[in-house]
């Protein structure tokens, strides 16, 4: 790390260090001395690199909405009108081309919805984007002409009716897993399952996908667990006890990718049956399943009451989404009926595992993904409240729906229960190349301490000097790897080199045995927890020097002929090169593509300003982390301790740093 900062009230960081703090040297030998780097457990948020996308640098004191919980306990974005940028998504997703399917269920007479129904989605639903309208009617012959935009189609599924709404209201479960195992999955990304009896009244787009999303219900959002509408009578399969449960979620508007929606209405359509032969009707029919598989089944996003309005219900200052007014207006309905005809559901990126290239936070982010792939037991613990928001000092979330980590905001009880179930290995990577090998003790014994506790861990030791690694005593299920390499003369290019080297051994070895690498400098100290919360598809850790200025204060490359170069308008955050990390495969890509962008300058004469650490922070501005770590991950005391750091998680350890490079 580099740049000395002054103490702020402000910071209070996790890892309270700067990575490389150079004692005694000016401001911008500091500087030299940093790396930002970052790292995605799957894949990162792509943007073309020839694309330049001008916008307002986030700011990380000043966050967007500070009257409203934007993120829940395992990082989920909660989706409101100010907290994310729609040309990075919009990017993001017409680079991959998708279509998504939007169903709706028109059956009987509310086929007269259909006409104001389809007119109003097209004018707000995804517009630029693919959509198929999947249409389930008994009376195919009355659905409406509507004119539609190229790349979108109305498919029409004759479905039988039922005699009672409430047969028919729970029969839309069975016929969603039924469709999207057998059609959905062959022909869109996503679907959105909406009610038919709505309209569109302002943009709805792409920031609504993720793995899977369900909506606040607009009648329980500030609610207590008490008022929830659950099923309460334990023999019916959608019980859930009083004291559990995040949120009650509305029927009326869910999604996800095909494969998560078939799991979820496969799973809920069986609970159905099974009380329907057990002479049970839940509360509120499907709405109380998908309620229940909510409650072990964490979303990945949430839709704001933005999303699902009624203005019957009044207005509120708080409501003012994205989508400002009622994104989906209930036409002449009242709050019971809204509740009976709805969906609570979800999406994963399951189908995407394969793909080359993920959108960060629709959330292909692997603690999200994962939430997905188990069922959480029974944990208890405090509900999260909508209107009080943890962290209100700070930047809790990125435009584009990655989490930003700070204490507070964050779970470990429910997270580390997901890595547990998976039984996942990190890999954490460290230099200790020429005389940096005396950090080696410290460095383990405090990794032993703090570092993934209670998950496996392969510690991968690069040295040039294997006979001075240390032994240190070691839990179970955790070892230490030597991996012998070659130094160099000068530190810069040993720097440079770590890019080459992570590469070749990601492709080589740590895609056989470990899920998540995070890689960090080895003259630091562990100084309190550090566990799974930091994982992801890609995440770096803001740089203690530069979290809370202006762009035009970044240490960019500012030479266009480097490969590094950033141009003074663009960038969102400058990233430490000290702490880093994500699946081995996207670690990996990002190390390849930084190592190839060195070796160009290299041979035009050309050294980045801050070697890799500058080319990892171009890296960033075209493919956006899916996860940030808070300064909180790396401090460095002679920062002092400002008030925003709840804690000093890894920290600088203070070294003579001419004694130690080029030894």
């Amino acid at each position: 790390m580099h740049k000395d900062q002054g103490k702020t009230g402000r910071v209070k960081g996790c890892f309270s260090k700067i990575h490389l703090h150079i004692l005694g040297f000016t401001l911008l030998l500091c500087f030299t001395f940093s790396y930002i780097w970052y790292v995605s457990s799957g894949t990162s948020s792509k943007v073309s690199d020839t694309t330049r996308m001008i916008y307002t640098k986030p700011q990380i004191l000043k966050p967007p909405r500070s009257d409203v919980l934007i993120m829940t306990p395992w990082f989920a974005p909660i989706v409101w009108e100010g907290t994310y940028n729609s040309d990075i998504l919009n990017e993001q997703f017409q680079q991959r081309n998708v279509t998504v399917g939007l169903t709706v269920f028109a059956i009987k007479k509310y086929v007269v919805f259909l006409k104001t129904f389809l007119e109003t989605a097209e004018t707000y639903f995804m517009v630029g984007h693919r959509v198929n309208y999947y249409i389930f009617t008994d009376r195919p012959e009355e659905v409406p002409k509507v004119a539609l935009k190229e790349g979108r189609n109305v498919v029409v599924l004759q479905v039988q009716n039922y005699p009672t709404w409430q047969e028919i209201s729970m029969r839309r479960m069975e016929m969603l897993s039924e469709f999207s195992q057998q059609r959905f999955i062959n022909e869109v990304s996503h679907l959105v399952c909406v009610d038919v009896d709505m309209r569109f009244n302002d943009q709805v787009g792409v920031e609504i996908l993720s793995d899977l999303f369900g909506t606040l219900h607009p009648g329980f959002y500030t609610a207590e667990r008490q008022s929830f509408s659950y099923e309460r009578r334990s023999a019916s399969q959608a019980y859930v006890p009083s004291n559990e449960g995040d949120f009650y979620y509305m029927g009326s508007i869910f999604g996800g990718t095909v494969m998560e929606i078939y799991k979820l209405t496969k799973q809920c359509h069986e609970a159905i049956m099974v009380d329907k032969a057990n002479g049970i009707e839940a509360v509120w029919q499907e709405e109380s399943h998908l309620n229940k598989y909510f409650v072990y089944h964490k979303p990945t996003k949430i839709l704001s009451p933005e999303y699902m309005w009624d203005d019957n219900l009044g207005k509120t200052g708080r409501v003012k989404g994205y989508f400002s007014k009622s994104h989906l207006h209930v036409l002449g309905c009242t709050l019971l009926l809204c509740f009976s005809f709805g969906y609570i559901w979800n999406m994963s990126n399951d189908s995407y595992l394969d793909t080359p290239i993920k959108i960060s936070n629709t959330m292909n982010n692997h603690i999200l993904e994962d939430l997905l792939q188990i069922e959480l037991p029974r944990i208890i613990y405090t509900k999260p409240q909508i209107l009080k928001p943890p962290r209100s000092d700070v930047l809790t979330m990125t435009p584009w729906f990655a989490p930003i980590v700070w204490e507070g905001t964050y779970n470990s009880e429910i997270l580390n229960e997901v890595f547990r179930q998976r039984n996942v290995t990190v890999g954490l990577t460290a230099f200790a190349i020429k005389k940096y090998v005396v950090f080696l003790k410290t460095f383990l014994e405090t990794a032993e301490m703090y570092f993934m506790v209670g998950h496996r861990v392969n510690y991968y030791i690069f040295t040039d000097r294997p006979e001075e690694v240390p032994k240190v005593a070691l839990k179970e299920g955790r070892n230490v790897v030597v991996l012998q390499v070659q130094n160099y003369p000068r530190w810069q290019e040993i720097s440079m080199r770590r890019m080459e080297m992570l590469s070749e051994f990601s492709q080589q070895r740590f895609i056989n045995e470990v899920s998540y690498l995070v890689c960090v400098d080895v003259d630091m100290r562990f100084n309190d927890q550090v566990g799974v919360e930091i994982l992801s598809d890609l995440f770096g850790t803001l740089h203690p020097g530069f979290y809370a200025t202006v762009r035009r204060s970044f240490t960019y490359e500012r030479r266009p002929a480097s490969q590094a170069y950033v141009p003074s308008d663009e960038g969102d955050f400058y990233y430490a090169g000290g702490f880093f990390g994500g699946t081995v495969v996207e670690v990996y890509k990002l190390t390849k593509k930084c190592h190839e962008a060195i070796m160009v300058d290299k041979a035009n004469g050309i050294e980045a300003i801050w070697q890799e650490e500058s080319h990892l922070n171009k890296y960033f501005v075209y493919h956006k982390p899916t996860k940030i770590l808070s300064p909180e991950y790396l401090w460095d005391d002679n920062l002092g301790r400002p008030e925003i750091l709840k804690k000093r998680r890894f920290l600088a350890v203070r070294k003579n740093h001419a004694a130690i490079r080029n030894k």
